[in-house]
């Protein structure tokens, strides 16, 4: 039987937090605006770049997406996938356009519920935001984020419990 892959998931604020930050930051009430996580080395997430290689889902170089920013929790998780499907996985995902409705339906949850404006706010697979990423490559029968569409950074902390985090990701090697 192949092996788990294993990813480091990331809660991460930034150390100037631009205006969208720290909106985030004031709705969830926490140090943090961002999920991410490491695979392989490289950070994999969902996010908004003027370089259009780093916009929507995508991978880069640890340092290269930590600059300007601090992980404040983290937490290696046990995926329900083997090396070569989350590689597969990520890949077929890389490159979903950032969801900025989303985004702001998260700080309102009442609109993913209301029947015609939720149209405008669900999308489904279509589209993606830091925290949805996350809670898809974790969900497990032991780890339940409910519909990943709806999951804040908030949620994927409740669910995965990580660890204050005192170290640089950019040298922590998974096995």
């Amino acid at each position: 039987m192949a092996q788990k892959a294993v990813i480091i998931a990331l809660w991460i604020g930034e150390i100037k937090p631009d205006f969208f930050s720290r909106l985030i930051q004031f709705c969830l009430r926490k140090n943090y605006s961002h999920n991410a996580f490491i695979f392989e080395g490289e950070m994999w997430h969902g996010t908004v770049s003027d370089d259009p290689e780093y916009s929507g889902f995508c991978n880069e170089p640890i340092e290269h997406a930590m600059k300007g920013s601090v992980v404040r929790y983290c937490k290696p998780v046990t995926t329900r996938f083997n090396v070569d499907e989350l590689r597969g996985y990520l890949q077929a995902r890389k490159g979903t356009p950032y969801s900025f409705s989303q985004g702001l339906a998260q700080m309102r949850p009442v609109l993913f519920d209301w029947p015609i404006v939720r149209l405008l706010f669900r999308n489904g697979k279509s589209k993606i935001n830091c925290s949805e990423v996350v809670a898809e490559v974790c969900q497990s029968d032991e780890l339940d984020f409910g519909d990943p569409d709806r999951a804040k950074p908030t949620d994927t902390f409740r669910v995965i419990q990580p660890d204050k985090c005192d170290h640089n990701h950019a040298l922590v090697i998974i096995p």
